[in-house]
């Protein structure tokens, strides 16, 4: 149990500094792609995101999950679960080269087939992969894992700035992903010692994974679908220019509060599994990581309502000022994840509810094309709200089938989520009057951004301090326990 414990501190630690890392690179790298972008240009290259997401969770077929989970494996389950990755790659490549015109004229959106037809070397470039990335999580080796990550994020970056300076427009996106994931099947392959072999490739060490991998892939499709399911969507029913803008206001409003907790749920699900027959120790400790999370996530989404006007201004400049309105609306659907709302289906997965966490998903995914398709009839704003509503219909819905499952109600939810709402309703009431006089004397935008920030974490930190000094001091103390003692 200790050296469990060990691997999950090590593990939190290295998904956290791979993950800020990505949201920063990512983040000034947008910003820059944007500044040379117009909307309409940034509403293609995310379909072509879309498209790839979806499809790329077909590519290892749960396989890899399966290499990680087994007991026992030896290189005939590596040799086939490589070529078959391989193989499934190098289809999905060939079915985007024909398909491609399909996809464009279900968008409405022919430009797009160029983009995707260059793309789809990525299938057959992190099939390539998956076997060394499975066997670094076997071992539990997040420090490996991250830097070579974190090498591949900088050189792709890299790429994409250049690129984008000298006029590429989307491309620049395009190649500079491909050279990310050049970089990251060359290291994988060098610092992992894996050698393949046709000759132990057969049906049984097939059957062997793949029993356990189609389970593992159709959660993780059914759960990208419902997550991109807006954008199929609204890809199909909005111009591109629309689409821009959408795409760049859940970015904004979901990307950081997204990745805090994707951090959590993909480090987290091994501490669930240590609880999984013990009721009261999982509930303990999920509603102990709600709190938390709520603490992190939930004032950053309500902070950046209040500055998004100026930094969007004085940043992305006037093209992108149509998308504020749509950003505010956002975060406040981005709240609802900020409340736990992501850790329900690892704490299912953990007590065995597979088939609970499939037909939840189903459920979502459904739901979802109805509220976006109501919503749309009054716009780009209906649109934003729906989704809004719909997060926070199920955010309460999910929680009602987690407290039957681990036998608790929705006090203890309601306890674990009150301190960051009344800290960050505490910020927000601050906020509103700071800027009403910030603007009533009439600064420069910069000022008042700047002072916004300033002003907001102060107040923010100085109510959780006053009104919850223990939960302060018991997330201060976790911080510093996953810095100082992580491996």
């Amino acid at each position: 149990m200790k050296d469990i414990s060990k691997h999950i501190v090590s593990g939190f630690k290295w998904e956290t500094i791979l993950k800020m890392l990505q949201q920063a690179v990512s983040f000034i790298v947008n910003i820059i792609i944007i500044r040379f972008l117009m909307p309409e240009d940034y509403g293609l290259v995310s379909l072509v995101a879309v498209v790839m997401n979806i499809l790329l969770v077909v590519v290892d077929m749960g396989l890899n999950t399966a290499i990680i989970q087994k007991k026992n494996i030896d290189r005939g389950h590596l040799s086939t679960a490589f070529f078959i990755n391989m193989g499934v790659g190098v289809v999905l490549f060939a079915l985007i080269q024909v398909l491609s015109p399909v996809i464009g004229e279900y968008y409405k959106k022919p430009q797009m087939v160029p983009y995707l037809k260059t793309f789809s070397v990525v299938f057959i470039i992190r099939a390539a992969s998956s076997v060394q990335v499975a066997l670094t999580g076997r071992e539990l080796n997040f420090k490996k894992s991250t830097i070579i990550n974190m090498i591949s994020v900088f050189l792709g970056t890299i790429v994409k700035i250049i690129l984008a300076y000298l006029g590429y427009g989307v491309w620049s996106i395009i190649y500079g992903e491909i050279v990310s994931q050049i970089c990251i099947t060359i290291m994988f392959w060098i610092d992992t010692d894996f050698h393949i072999s046709i000759y132990e490739v057969n049906g049984r060490y097939f059957r062997d994974i793949f029993r356990f991998g189609i389970n593992v892939m159709l959660i993780n499709l059914l759960t990208i679908v419902s997550q991109q399911i807006d954008m199929v969507v609204i890809g199909r029913i909005l111009p591109s220019v629309k689409v821009g803008l959408y795409s760049i206001a859940f970015s904004i409003s979901t990307g950081l509060p997204d990745h805090i907790n994707s951090i959590t749920q993909k480090v987290m699900f091994p501490a669930f599994l240590t609880f999984q027959d013990d009721d009261k120790g999982i509930s303990e400790s999920y509603f102990k990581l709600i709190k938390f999370l709520g603490l992190v996530s939930l004032p950053i989404c309500a902070g950046i309502i209040f500055v998004i006007p100026e930094f969007t201004s004085i940043v992305l400049k006037d093209k992108w000022m149509p998308a504020v309105p749509i950003i505010q609306i956002l975060c406040i659907y981005a709240m609802s994840n900020s409340l736990g709302g992501i850790l329900w289906g690892q704490l299912l997965k953990a007590k065995g509810h597979i088939r609970t966490v499939i037909w939840m998903t189903c459920i979502r995914l459904c739901s979802m094309i109805v509220f976006i398709l109501i919503g749309a009839q009054w716009g780009l704003l209906g649109i934003a709200w729906s989704i809004t509503l719909y997060g926070w219909i199920f955010r309460f819905l999910y929680q009602g089938v987690v407290n039957r499952i681990i036998y608790a109600d929705m006090g203890n939810f309601m306890q674990s989520v009150l301190p960051s709402i009344v800290a960050t309703g505490i910020m927000s009431i601050g906020l509103m009057f700071l800027k009403r006089l910030l603007i009533l004397v009439e600064l420069p935008e910069l000022a008042i951004m700047l002072a916004t920030i300033l002003f907001g974490i102060s107040i923010y930190v100085a109510a959780v301090y006053i009104l919850y000094k223990k939960d302060f001091l018991a997330l201060w103390h976790s911080i510093g326990v996953l810095f100082n003692n992580g491996q």
